[in-house]
């Protein structure tokens, strides 16, 4: 279901974006400012939770739902900050750009010179089963953007958002 009550609560990290198993998602926060989830973290992220990995964390990949609506999502987020390239960070290094996870910023994992996304020791979110996914959502999204990046990128963009905040009567 969506966090937007949970979100709502004093003291509760909010996120630009949450994407459920259903691929229907929710947008918290403009990506024109830092979310509350990254004050521990780099200020130019946009920061996306998903549904899953509560009870196997390390292990559950993301649905064939959320892998598409995260593809189609990356490709938004690539159309509309264009600094942001659709390519795997190496690391947390404040000059490496693109599509990264949680994990690259937190020690023990993070390498030096990498900033600290987040204070909390050992956390491996969002877990090696979704990480292991993150080629081909980034493969996805190259694809969504194909050649039409310079000819139609805010018609593309726009229907990605669109698709992005339907909302599921049956889930809401």
């Amino acid at each position: 279901a969506s966090l937007v009550s949970y979100f709502n609560q004093p003291g509760n990290a909010t996120s630009h974006f949450y994407g459920r198993k259903s691929g229907v998602g929710d947008q918290y926060g403009s990506t024109a400012y830092r979310a509350p989830a990254q004050l521990e973290g780099n200020a130019d992220m946009i920061s996306i939770e998903t549904q899953g990995g509560v009870e196997n964390a390390d292990t559950e990949p993301w649905s064939a739902a959320q892998l598409q609506a995260l593809a189609e999502l990356h490709a938004w987020i690539h159309l509309t900050h264009r600094d942001i390239p659709l390519q795997l960070m190496a690391d947390s290094r404040p000059s490496t750009k693109g599509v990264g996870y949680h994990k690259l910023g937190v020690d023990p994992y993070r390498v030096e010179g990498g900033e600290l996304w987040s204070k909390s020791y050992g956390k491996i979110c969002p877990g090696g089963g979704k990480i292991s996914q993150i080629p081909e959502i980034i493969k996805r999204a190259q694809a969504l953007v194909g050649g039409a990046e310079e000819e139609l990128p805010m018609a593309i963009a726009n229907d990605i958002l669109a698709k992005l905040n339907a909302h599921d009567a049956e889930e809401d």
